[in-house]
C-alpha cells in the first residue's frame, strides 16, 4: 500500500517545469518545506553538461536535508530524477520524501522522466562516482538485455513488473489531472511577442507553425486588424498544418468578441508523417502556454478543422452555437414542418450537450495486457460519460485450443456486425496483436467501418519478427518447447484470459507472414474516422517503426501518432489518456461539422 501526503506542486514550481520542458533549464534541486514542494537552487544551461553538473553537485546537497533533484543531458528533453535522502536525516523528512515521489513525478510529467535513481550518500553524487555506479551499470544493463538469454525472468516479465509498480503508486485523478502532455517545443521570441500583443488586444490575428528542424514554436502570420473575416480562408495553408489565433469580434456573440483557437490540417498526402505527428504532439501543451498567467490568452473556442474547409463569419458563429442532435432531427422532421415547437428545459448542470450520443468504448486486449489496462479505460469512460465493453479473445466464437490471428478477426467481425445490426456507435481501441485483428477485419470487410466513430491503436502488433518476439516475450524453457513444435501458454499477465491463450510456432509464423502492413493485395480502405496510435520509443519487440510505417498506409484525414517514453507495454497512463482526450475531442468536431452542414443544407 502506498502512502500519499496530498503535497501538490504550487503555481511557481509548475512554471518552473514549464521552463524544465523548454529547456531553459539544467538542473534543479527541489525540497519540501512547510508542507509546500519549493525549488531550493536551480541552473540554466551551458553546452556542457558536464561542467554543469560539476558546479552544482554534490555542492548544493545537504546531507540533513531531503530532496528531489531533476537533471537534463544534452539529448533533449530526456530528464533524470534522484531522490536524495542521507542517513543523517531525520526519519521523518526521509519519509515524507518518500511518500511525495508519486506525486511528485506525476506533476513533472512521466513521460519526461528518462531514469529513476535513489541516492544517500553525498559522495554518489561526484561525477566520477555517478558515472561508475549508475550510468555505466545502466549501459550494461541494457546490453545484458539485448544479448542474456539466460535469464530467469523475460523482457515482457520484466516490463510487467514495472508497469505493475508504477501504476500501483500513481492514483488515476493524478493522471487524469496532468496538464503538460505531448511535447513542448519553445516558443520563438517573435511568436511570443506577438502573443503578448494579441492578449493585450493590439492584434486580431495570429498564426504559428512547428518547426520540425529546430524543434521551436514560430510566427508564420499576423494582423493587427482583419478588415474582413472572410479573408480568413486565404490565410489558412491548404498543404501545411497551421495553429492561428483569431478574435472573431461580431455583436451576435455575448462579449462582442470570441477568441478561437484554430489547428488546420491538411490532406495527409499533401505533408509529412512527421510534421502532422508534431503538431498533433505539441497542440496540447502550446495551449497549455498561451493559457499560462505569463501569456494569458483565454480561448473561447479551439476547433480543429480541414484546411480544405470553409471558413467564414456563419461558420464561426456555428461553431460558437451548435445545436444539438436531437434539435436538429426535431426541426427537420416532416412532423415538425410550420409548426412551432416547444423548447427543452436545459440539462441539470447547464452548458451546452456533447455532440457525442450512444457511443461505447469497446477494449480489444493484447496478449500481453496488463491488469490495469482495463481499469483504465473504465475510469476513463466514466469521467466522459460513455459506455465500457471488454471484448475477450473466444468470447465471441467459443473455445480453441490454440490462438490464431485468423480467429480472432473472426470475433472482432462478429462483434461489429452485431454493433451494427443495434445501431450503435463505437470507439475502438485495440492493443497490441488485436490490433492485427482488428485491422485484418475491416480490411477484408470495409463495410465494416460503418458505425466506427474512432479508433486507438496502442503498441499495434504489425511487421513482428518471429524469432525477436519468441526470445524477447518468452522464457528459454518454452522458447525451446515452441521450436520443437510444441504448444505452450502465452505469458500474459492477466488471469481473465490467461488459460485460454495458447501459442504454437505456426500460429506466429502466420501472423506474422500475413501481417496487414505486407498485404498489398486488396486496396487499403478509407477510414473516415479519427486514428490514433501510441507507441513507445523503446519498444524492442515492435519497433516505433512499425507504428509509423502503419501510420503511413492507413487513409484517415485525421490521424496522428503519440509516442511514450516507454517499451512495448505502456508505463505511462497520461499518454493513453491524452490519446483518447485527443480522439474524443476530434470526433465531437467532426460531429459538429456534421451538424452544422445539415443545418446549413
Amino acid at each position: 500500500m502506498t502512502c500519499q501526503t496530498g503535497i501538490r506542486a504550487d503555481s511557481k514550481l509548475l512554471e518552473f517545469f514549464d521552463q524544465c520542458k523548454q529547456c531553459k533549464i539544467r538542473f534543479g534541486k527541489i525540497v519540501i518545506n512547510n508542507a509546500n514542494l519549493n525549488v531550493n537552487y536551480h541552473l540554466n544551461p551551458s553546452k556542457d553538461w558536464r561542467k554543469d553538473w560539476k558546479k552544482c553537485l554534490p555542492e548544493c546537497v545537504d546531507s540533513y536535508e531531503p530532496c528531489f533533484l531533476l537533471f537534463r543531458f544534452d539529448s533533449g528533453h530526456d530528464w533524470i530524477l534522484i531522490s536524495f535522502a542521507d542517513d543523517k536525516a531525520s526519519v521523518k523528512d526521509k519519509m515524507l520524501l518518500a511518500a511525495t515521489k508519486a506525486t511528485f513525478k506525476s506533476e513533472f510529467g512521466q513521460s519526461f522522466i528518462h531514469a529513476e535513481y535513489q541516492i544517500s550518500n553525498r559522495n554518489e553524487l561526484q561525477l566520477d562516482n555517478f558515472e561508475k555506479n549508475y550510468l555505466n551499470k545502466d549501459a550494461e544493463n541494457s546490453a545484458i538485455e539485448d544479448g542474456d538469454e539466460s535469464r530467469p525472468l523475460s523482457f515482457v516479465e520484466r516490463e510487467l513488473s514495472s508497469v505493475t509498480k508504477e501504476r500501483a503508486n500513481i492514483p488515476f485523478s493524478l493522471h487524469a489531472s496532468q496538464t503538460m502532455r505531448g511535447v513542448q517545443f519553445p516558443i520563438d521570441q517573435d511568436a511570443e511577442e506577438k502573443l503578448r500583443s494579441f492578449a493585450s488586444g493590439q492584434c486580431d490575428f495570429v498564426q504559428l507553425s512547428v518547426d520540425c528542424l529546430n524543434e521551436a514554436i514560430k510566427l508564420e502570420a499576423h494582423h493587427t486588424i482583419l478588415q474582413d473575416i472572410s479573408s480568413l480562408e486565404n490565410l489558412v495553408p491548404k498543404k501545411s498544418p497551421r495553429y492561428s489565433l483569431l478574435r472573431f469580434k461580431n455583436e451576435n456573440l455575448a462579449k462582442g468578441e470570441a477568441i478561437f483557437f484554430i489547428y488546420s490540417i491538411p490532406p495527409s498526402q499533401s505533408c509529412t508523417i512527421k510534421e502532422l505527428m508534431l503538431f498533433s504532439s505539441c497542440k496540447g501543451p502550446l495551449i497549455g502556454e498561451i493559457e499560462s498567467k505569463s501569456i494569458g490568452i483565454v480561448i473561447d473556442k479551439k476547433i480543429q478543422v480541414d484546411s480544405r474547409d470553409k471558413l467564414d463569419k456563419t461558420t464561426l458563429l456555428d461553431y460558437m452555437t451548435p445545436e444539438t442532435c436531437e434539435t436538429i432531427l426535431e426541426n427537420n422532421s416532416p412532423a415538425n414542418n410550420g409548426q412551432q415547437q416547444f423548447e427543452r428545459p436545459p440539462r441539470p448542470g447547464g452548458g451546452p450537450r456533447r455532440i457525442i450520443k450512444k457511443i461505447k468504448l469497446f477494449y480489444f486486449h493484447g496478449l500481453g495486457s496488463a491488469k490495469n489496462d482495463k481499469k483504465l479505460f473504465q475510469k476513463w469512460t466514466e469521467i466522459n460519460l460513455l459506455k465500457f465493453q471488454m471484448i475477450k479473445y473466444n468470447e465471441c466464437s467459443g473455445d480453441r485450443r490454440i490462438w490464431t490471428v485468423e480467429n480472432w478477426a473472426q470475433d472482432v467481425t462478429k462483434e461489429l456486425q452485431k454493433q451494427q445490426e443495434e445501431k450503435n456507435k463505437i470507439m475502438a481501441v485495440c492493443v497490441s496483436a488485436s490490433a492485427q485483428a482488428f485491422l485484418r477485419s475491416v480490411w477484408y470487410k470495409p463495410e465494416l467501418t460503418n458505425g466506427i466513430e474512432g479508433l486507438l491503436l496502442i503498441s499495434p502488433g504489425v511487421g513482428m519478427q518471429v524469432d525477436n518476439y519468441i526470445r524477447r516475450v518468452f522464457p528459454l524453457e518454452e522458447q525451446k518447447l515452441l521450436k520443437n513444435g510444441s504448444v505452450v501458454e502465452h505469458p500474459t499477465t492477466n488471469d481473465e484470459f490467461s488459460e485460454q491463450i495458447k501459442i504454437d510456432l505456426k500460429s506466429l509464423e502466420d501472423y506474422a507472414q500475413n501481417c496487414i502492413l505486407l498485404n498489398n493485395r486488396l486496396p487499403t480502405p478509407f477510414f473516415d474516422f479519427p486514428v490514433r496510435i501510441v507507441h513507445g520509443i523503446h519498444d524492442k519487440i515492435v519497433p516505433l517503426s512499425n507504428s509509423l510505417a502503419l501510420l503511413d498506409k492507413i487513409k484517415s484525414d485525421d490521424k496522428a501518432i503519440l509516442q511514450a517514453n516507454s517499451g512495448h507495454l505502456i508505463n505511462d497512463d497520461s499518454i493513453i489518456i491524452q490519446a483518447l482526450d485527443s480522439l474524443l475531442e476530434a470526433i465531437q468536431n467532426k460531429n459538429e461539422k456534421y451538424l452544422i452542414a445539415t443545418q446549413k443544407g
